[in-house]
């Protein structure tokens, strides 16, 4: 089966790539959007 195959002796692997993969959506997705979520809402604040 694929799954006992390619995914079990790797998992270690997996992880370590769903981490990284995780840590660059935080700064090129979720970081942006967060900072201009802030800046949108501040300046309605402002007004």
């Amino acid at each position: 089966m694929f799954i006992y195959e390619f995914v079990f002796p790797n998992v270690l692997a997996i992880f370590i790539i769903l981490n990284i993969i995780s840590i660059l959506m935080f700064k090129y997705l979720e970081e942006p959007a967060r900072q201009w979520i802030r800046k949108k809402y501040a300046e309605k604040a402002k007004k």
